[in-house]
């Protein structure tokens, strides 16, 4: 599994969005709080029901993206293609944290 990690605000408050490729063959997307108070995530791949036929993950990211847009979200473009090639070459343990402003902070594979 890959997980690719950007910091954003939502409703005034610090998030983070996780997306990636998992090799049962989908992609994630985990909305966060960093607040220790909220116990379930603004939005989980696992708890939406139109992904409940197919395990919780996703063919491609376009469901995602549609998602981020309805919370009033994005991710930069180059962050969504590196998801994307994850997908592509199956690629599996790899965990990438970007900065608020889409810079690549570290990557441990």
């Amino acid at each position: 599994m890959t997980q690719h990690i950007y910091p954003s605000q939502y409703q005034g408050r610090a998030i983070t969005i996780l997306m990636g490729w998992d090799r049962l063959q989908g992609f994630f997307m985990v909305v966060d709080t960093e607040e220790e108070s909220c116990d379930e995530p603004i939005y989980s791949n696992l708890l939406d029901p139109e992904l409940a036929a197919c395990g919780g993950l996703a063919p491609d990211l376009s469901h995602f993206i549609r998602v981020l847009k309805k919370l009033g979200l994005s991710v930069p473009e180059h962050i969504l293609q590196e998801v994307k090639l994850d997908g592509m070459l199956n690629r599996g343990n790899a965990l990438t944290f970007w900065s608020s402003r889409g810079e690549e902070l570290s990557q441990q594979d």
